[in-house]
């Protein structure tokens, strides 16, 4: 792909403008992939190529090297249009570093931050330590269709706990990423008083409380199906639901922030 076939592309007036900044990323779930540049995008390069979206795969690499490209060529286009410099560009002082850094240490020492990526180390040990609860459990649900045992349905409670540990999966890294931009946003927001600062961190906060709304009623799933672990399980749950509550309080009109497509129809 060349730039002015990518500019052809995010041009298309189907597509709504910035739905794919406050998004999950989980576009196999999305209803709006076919109104997403960044999934059009992705699709025209890696042509629905499975291998293309394995790092372990060369085909991912080449795909990467080829957005470098494509990106750094449309930013040099647009910085050749409005006459600036690229080379010109300004030296951080030592000062000006130590202050990016402390900045930095501040939002990891955050307890919001602190709590999100506790939680993922925590759900991450959860998976990894039971993963011979999970696998007996299947087999129970597999035996229980191969003798059409009556009273249950064993074919949608392994649909709903194969969905459960997608959920949680998906969702336990990104709550911290997305908790870290979020505090970040509103970081910047307080030195320069930028309202496209505080409109990002509002925006990123939404998409961390969605992720922990989800992976809570993901856990709660887990809490029925596995009676031998309920009470680590329960423990999830109870840091889940306080790190949300603390989210809300941090960010409290994230939850009004209007994402655009998720909460405008569609517009």
């Amino acid at each position: 792909m060349d730039v002015q076939r990518l500019k052809e592309l995010v041009d298309n007036p189907d597509f709504i403008t910035g739905i794919y900044n406050y998004c999950d990323r989980w576009c196999e779930r999305c209803p709006f992939t076919g109104r997403c540049a960044t999934y059009a995008l992705e699709k025209v390069e890696d042509g629905d190529d499975p291998e293309a979206n394995d790092i372990e795969n060369q085909r991912f690499w080449d795909k990467m090297h080829d957005t470098f490209r494509l990106t750094f060529e449309l930013i040099k286009e647009t910085a050749d249009e409005q006459g600036i410099d690229l080379n010109d560009l300004p030296q951080e002082s030592p000062d000006e570093k130590a202050e990016r850094e402390r900045r930095k240490r501040d939002i990891d020492r955050h307890p919001c931050a602190k709590a999100s990526l506790q939680y993922a180390m925590e759900a991450g040990n959860w998976f990894g330590g039971n993963r011979e609860i999970v696998r007996g459990k299947q087999e129970e649900l597999a035996r229980q269709i191969e003798h059409g045992l009556t009273g249950v349905d064993p074919v949608a409670e392994a649909s709903r706990i194969k969905d459960a540990v997608e959920v949680i999966s998906w969702y336990k890294f990104q709550i911290h990423v997305k908790i870290k931009r979020a505090l970040s946003g509103l970081q910047r927001y307080a030195l320069d008083a930028m309202d496209a600062c505080e409109h990002d961190a509002r925006g990123s906060a939404k998409v961390a409380l969605i992720g922990m709304d989800r992976s809570i009623g993901a856990w709660g799933i887990l809490y029925r199906a596995f009676e031998n672990d309920k009470d680590r399980i329960l423990d999830m749950l109870v840091h889940l639901d306080r790190l949300r509550r603390s989210t809300e309080s941090a960010f409290p009109t994230a939850r009004a922030f209007v994402r655009p497509g998720f909460d405008t129809d569609g517009r």
